[in-house]
Parts: C-alpha cells; structure tokens; sequence
C-alpha cells in the first residue's frame, strides 16, 4: 500500500502508476513525491503532537493550578525549563519567570510536592541571585515561599534573605516591607513584624499592602 501510495501520488492517478508497483523499487519515487511525502507525515506528526501533549499542557497551565492534573505536566514542564535554563543563561531570567508563574499557581491552588519545589524554587532563587535588581522575579520567589512557609519552614529564613535584598534594591516598594512583616510574625518575631508594619503603612496608608502580584 505504500509503494501504491506514492506510485499514484507521483503520477497523479494516471494508468501509469500501477504499472510501476510490479516490482517493489523505490527509483520510481521522485524527490518530489518523497518531498510531498515527508511534509504530509510531518504535519499529521505536528498535530497529532499538538492534539494530545501540547493542547493539555496549555489547557492545564490557563487552569492556574488549580486541578490535580497540573501536578504532572508541572513536572514535565519543570525538567524542560531545567534543560532550558542550564544551557541558555541569555534567557535564564525569563525562563526562571515562567517557571516561578507555574510554581505560584501550584502554591495557590494548594498543591504541594516537595521534589517539585525544592527544584524550582532553586531555579527561581539563583536567577534572581545573579540578578537582584530584577524585582519582579524577587517578588514572585518571596510570595511563593510566603505560600510554602505551611509546610516547610526553612521557607520563612528563604523569604527573608530574598526580601533584605528586595528592600535594599527597591526601598520605595511598601509592600515588600509588609511581607517582611509577615515572615517575622510568622517565626514569632512580633515587636520586629509589627515596625516593619508600621514602616508600610507609613509608605502607602491608602493601598491595599496584600494585593498579589499578577
């Protein structure tokens, strides 16, 4: 069936395509058809690739986490941004970023797996170490651990250290403050949590110090 396939394709359905399958010989295809050939089983390989990995995956990364099935395709996803992070440093920072996003909506959404992050956040933090005025990503790191503080605290000292760095990039930034705060409370430190409180409020009385970011 093959060899009639592609007999009748370089022939365009003329009579002279059957005879030419008598004897099994694959001089008879042309570049042409073995070109047409390859493009067609590339384009069925591209859809059936899309149809049943990349269609949940994306479908399970617009859930925000919050459906156990992200669990495995955050896995999946982490070991590529692993392999995409140590050989690319250009783009490291923007990879820790998509990582942190798939890390925050697992932590929202309630859904702890150690391994998982342990991994990523080590991703995250050391992308942000080698560039702290990057303060977006700092700010992801820190919530994300202000998150995961439930089930492991040697996430509230991780906060911490990430929020000094913060603070002395971003001084003006009121929340930070805030957030520290709620690391100290959190490790029982109340008279240092309710200054940096203070220090907050005092920064931007009118807005809303717990808005996440988005």
């Amino acid at each position: 069936m093959f060899f009639l396939f592609l007999a009748i394709l370089d022939n365009f359905y003329t009579p002279k395509a059957v005879s030419k399958i008598t004897s099994i010989n694959l001089s008879f295809v042309s570049f042409k058809t073995s070109a047409i050939f390859i493009f067609i089983f590339l384009i069925i390989t591209g859809l059936f690739i899309y149809k049943f990995h990349w269609q949940p995956f994306l479908a399970s990364l617009e859930a925000g986490g919050k459906a156990q099935g992200v669990k495995y395709v955050s896995k999946e996803m982490l070991d590529w941004y692993k392999k995409a992070y140590e050989r690319n440093t250009y783009l490291s920072s923007q990879i820790a970023e998509d990582v942190a996003q798939n890390t925050m909506s697992l932590a929202e959404a309630g859904i702890y797996d150690e391994q998982f992050f342990k991994e990523s956040s080590r991703i995250i933090e050391e992308a942000f170490l080698k560039e702290p005025s990057y303060i977006r990503l700092g700010i992801r790191i820190e919530r994300i651990y202000l998150l995961l503080f439930n089930y492991d605290k040697s996430y509230l000292d991780r906060a911490e250290k990430i929020l000094n760095i913060l603070i002395a990039e971003a001084p003006a930034f009121p929340y930070l403050k805030n957030d520290l705060g709620r690391v100290k409370l959190a490790k029982g430190e109340n008279k240092e949590a309710f200054e940096f409180f203070r220090q907050s409020a005092e920064q931007a009385p009118n807005i809303n110090l717990d808005l996440k970011i988005q």
